[in-house]
């Protein structure tokens, strides 16, 4: 969609139907995080979102909504797992 190809340029973060492992990159850079994930099966999540000035706790419990997972975040890295 338009919305999300021009998102970069308003500073969002924007994605459509992409797997999460995907979206990790995008969070990483973002928030200068890293991200590991203990199970592999959620790396092949899909969303779709466009997020403005959420933190990053917000953007994860919203993508949990409509698929779960659990999360812990310890200063600069995130732990992804079910």
């Amino acid at each position: 969609s338009p919305l999300v190809e021009t998102a970069w340029m308003d500073n969002k973060i924007a994605f459509s139907n992409c797997q999460m492992k995907d979206i990790a990159i995008m969070l990483e850079r973002r928030f200068d995080i890293r991200i590991e994930f203990k199970n592999q099966h959620i790396m092949e999540y899909r969303y779709t979102g466009i997020f403005d000035d959420e933190s990053l706790e917000d953007i994860l419990n919203i993508m949990k909504i409509s698929k779960p997972f659990n999360y812990k975040l310890n200063g600069k890295k995130l732990t992804i797992m079910n």
